[in-house]
């Protein structure tokens, strides 16, 4: 059985259940009997497989039938027959029997040997069995023959004879019942691992020492001599002082987990009676457990501080906690979707809802999604007549369906789009992994001067892989000869949506106008004091231009409130350092602004963004907000980030920089918005925390909450590329969960401040099983159990520094790196070695 390392070294590389090997042999033509068999020219004696059917005469009859041995499908729970064969044993003798005139050469006792292989070729377990004379079954038969008897279960096996070099491979069970075995093999080794820890700790392979800190916060520990590792963990809990039967001078972790448990399947009325009785003060538990090997010196243990704040309301507090979970998780000071629909005329209203509303219809998650978002609505009705529903009620339906169909992550695949530019048109083609009819997909166009608009039906044709005739294939989606002259703006975003009933799809490119022939100004962020502002505060907006962009500078800002009328105008006077700004709400509600900017060789653009004001001034974390439109890609940020950067690569990976003042403080957690950008059904999110312009590393532990499309119910995430993420929590990594408005992933840097996120929307059964494994395994990086690590607080951390030498462990120094830890107060320390 393979050990947990071997299995999860197994599941990094496996792609088919099937070793290479295997298939190598199966798509080879590969065969053991007849003129060219594998074993007529067999350089060692060769085994087969038979049923016993196969080898033994019925009364009265000899029916032995040796001419198809198996292996490719061998079955499985079913006691079978192995016979070795040497070949160079001919001539004469081969005919004495039934058996020897069927097989090349003649049968022989020898030593069966038995590997059964991992699906990257290593070998799981080896058996040998003997075989041994038997007589046949037949009526008054003479003939004998050697056997052995076996009985596989699913997986694939070489079979060989004992010192022979020949060999080849069998295939017991489906490759589907051959993963089901997989999983409970590594089950099982899970299941032995928890055992052998166990009855190491009861044999005495593994022991438990505990001391207490001296006043100096000094310990020592004395081990066994041979002792390889030592784990230390540390705890400390002045509100176990007056606990009956715990003694603060050695208080376990299995103590404070008793004092402090809660019964949460009780009355909201009984959960406020328990944390009444708790006791009071400050418990301090370990941040992780440290792993040293003697002799070692200068060890240092960290702690975190939990305090349990004094609870008067408790149905006040839930209430709060609900409140805030569903500010940041729904919050409307995420991306706001949609664009500035005033601008836009009647007619070309109804043709942008027409071609949404058709997408909905098509495709029953964003139909089910639309729906949810009508109920929170004045507008109930699914079904409208376009032609007799006004323009406000249009515009309310129109950023629904927008937000309906972008807030699902995509789930078929597309290729970066290609663009042809002509010298007063463009041509493009968005290739998507599905077949495709031209009801599934609406082409938008969101211009740089703010407006947004559909592709004429004349402008888009659909061209189908051969495939689709069938509902299998590919589509690609064409825009030909597309006019772009001098009257248009001078770049535009062309957005394609796609969406049946398996599943949505996204894909876009923002193409310069071919009669403009400067440089786009491109950005890397736009940095808002404050991505929720409240009704009546003063919002700053700077905008940082990308490395080598032709932007020159801000001329002049418009903004719209959240009745559609201006509120403020911004003349080139009152822009600061050429890129700085400022307006104030007026109120709660969606904020329009519209920043005009000039590029180096005097071209005008529109860049156009929404925020969304609070019915009340309140702090809110730091939030990176990822956009895209005509002039690219870029972040908006705000709460404490200077600025910052989203870029993008055509596999669909993202990299979001938020950059932090060269002095401030670094945050204990951010949000990160991601919803309007483009994704691939496997994708990578890097967020990178910086401090000043030159973008160093943080170097410190920051929780990062991510808001994303939808995820499917089946969607695998992982953390740093192997760290599972699951929406339990069941790993340290951190929690899957949902949000009103899409998916919201919980996890935290590196040291560094760096973290990636991947996500597989899609899984295969190869996906979800290396998924399981890891889960499970995820805390097993040690060669016993141990808690897992929580993150360091930068705030609440105290350490103890040791020596630890194979006779004795002692401290040398203490120090308390929180103030409101006493120095030298006594703490309980606990080895396991």
């Amino acid at each position: 059985m393979p050990s947990v390392s071997q299995s999860r070294t197994q599941l990094d590389t496996l792609s088919n259940p099937l070793p290479e090997a295997f298939r190598e042999q199966r798509d080879s033509g590969f065969k053991l009997m007849g003129s060219s068999g594998a074993w007529t020219d067999a350089s060692g004696n060769y085994v087969g497989v038979y049923s016993t059917s196969d080898i033994n005469a019925d009364p009265w009859v000899d029916s032995a039938d040796l001419s198809e041995p198996m292996w490719q499908s061998v079955p499985v729970n079913q006691e079978l027959a192995l016979v070795v064969g040497d070949p160079t044993k001919n001539s004469i003798i081969q005919g004495t029997n039934e058996y020897n005139r069927q097989i090349p050469g003649q049968t022989v006792e020898d030593t069966v040997v038995v590997e059964r292989l991992a699906p990257d070729g290593s070998v799981v377990s080896s058996q040998t069995v003997e075989t041994s004379e038997r007589s046949g079954e037949g009526l008054l038969d003479p003939s004998t023959m050697p056997y052995a008897t076996y009985t596989f279960d699913e997986g694939v096996y070489r079979i060989s004879a004992e010192d022979s070099s020949f060999s080849y491979l069998i295939m017991a069970g489906s490759p589907t019942a051959i993963i089901d075995q997989y999983v409970n093999d590594i089950n099982a080794s899970l299941t032995d691992y928890s055992q052998n820890v166990e009855d190491a700790l009861n044999a005495g392979g593994l022991s438990r020492v505990t001391t207490t800190t001296d006043a100096n916060g000094e310990f020592a520990f004395d081990v066994p001599d041979g002792t390889k590792v030592v784990h230390v963990q540390a705890y400390k809990s002045s509100a176990l002082t007056d606990v009956q039967n715990v003694d603060p001078q050695n208080v376990t972790l299995g103590d404070i987990r008793d004092e402090y448990s809660i019964d949460r399947s009780a009355s909201q009325e009984q959960i406020q009676e328990q944390l009444d009785s708790l006791p009071e003060g400050s418990i301090y538990l370990p941040s992780r457990a440290y792993r040293v090997e003697p002799p070692n010196q200068n060890v240092t243990v960290r702690m975190v501080e939990v305090t349990m704040p004094p609870l008067g309301d408790l149905e006040a507090l839930q209430s709060r906690q609900q409140q805030l979970l569903d500010e940041l998780n729904n919050g409307s000071f995420q991306d706001l979707l949609g664009d500035r629909l005033e601008d836009i005329n009647e007619e070309e209203l109804r043709d942008v809802y027409s071609r949404l509303d058709r997408l909905r219809e098509r495709n029953e998650r964003i139909d089910s999604r639309y729906r949810e978002l009508l109920e929170n609505s004045t507008y109930e009705d699914i079904e409208i007549d376009v032609n007799e529903t006004g323009n406000a009620e249009l515009r309310t339906r129109i950023r629904n369906l927008q937000e309906s169909v972008r807030r699902l992550q995509d789930t078929i695949d597309s290729e970066p789009p290609e663009i042809e530019t002509g010298s007063e048109s463009i041509n493009a083609r968005f290739r998507f992994d599905e077949a495709l009819e031209r009801d599934d997909v609406t082409v938008l166009a969101h211009w740089s001067n703010g407006t947004t608009t559909t592709v004429p039906d004349e402008y888009v044709d659909l061209d189908g892989s051969l495939g689709n005739t069938a509902g299998v294939g590919s589509t690609s989606v064409r825009l030909s000869d597309f006019p772009l002259g001098e009257q248009d703006p001078n770049s535009v975003e062309f957005e394609v949506l796609v969406a049946n009933e398996d599943g949505t799809g996204t894909s876009r490119v923002p193409v310069k106008n071919p009669t403009f022939s400067g440089d786009l100004p491109t950005l890397d962020s736009v940095a808002v004091s404050s991505l929720e502002p409240g009704p009546s505060d003063a919002v700053e907006v700077t905008l940082t231009p990308s490395e080598d962009s032709s932007f020159r500078s801000v001329t002049g800002a418009t903004v719209y409130g959240p009745s559609g009328s201006t509120v403020a105008t911004v003349d080139a006077a009152n822009i600061t350092d050429g890129n700085t700004f400022e307006f104030s709400t007026n109120g709660q509600g969606r904020y329009w602004v519209e920043a005009q900017v000039e590029s180096a060789d005097g071209a005008q653009f529109t860049l156009p963004f929404s925020l969304n004001a609070a019915n009340s001034d309140k702090p809110r974390q730091p939030g990176i907000r990822a956009k895209s439109g005509p002039l690219g890609t870029y972040a908006v940020v705000g709460d404490g980030f200077d600025a910052g950067a989203v870029r993008t690569t055509a596999q669909g990976d993202v990299e979001v920089i938020g950059q932090l003042n060269q002095d401030q403080d670094v945050p204990d957690r951010v949000q990160v918005y991601l919803s309007a950008l483009d994704d691939s059904r496997d994708s990578e999110v890097t967020v990178r925390l910086t401090r000043g312009e030159n973008r160093e590393s943080i170097n410190e532990h920051v929780y990062v909450t991510l808001h994303g499309k939808s995820l499917t119910d089946d969607a695998l995430v992982y953390r740093n590329g192997d760290q599972p993420l699951t929406r339990d929590a069941s790993t340290r990594f951190g929690r899957v969960g949902t949000g009103g408005n899409g998916t919201v992933i919980e996890t935290y840097t590196q040291a560094d401040g760096s973290v990636s996120v991947r996500t597989i929307n899609n899984p295969g059964s190869i996906d979800r099983l290396r998924h399981y494994v890891r889960t499970f395994t995820a805390d097993l990086d040690v060669p016993f159990i141990t808690i897992a690590p929580a993150l360091p607080s930068p705030e609440t951390t105290s350490t103890t520094v040791a020596t630890i030498s194979p006779a004795t462990m002692h401290a040398d120094t203490s120090t308390w790196a929180d103030p409101g830890i006493a120095h030298g107060a006594v703490a309980a320390t606990e080895a396991v070695i």
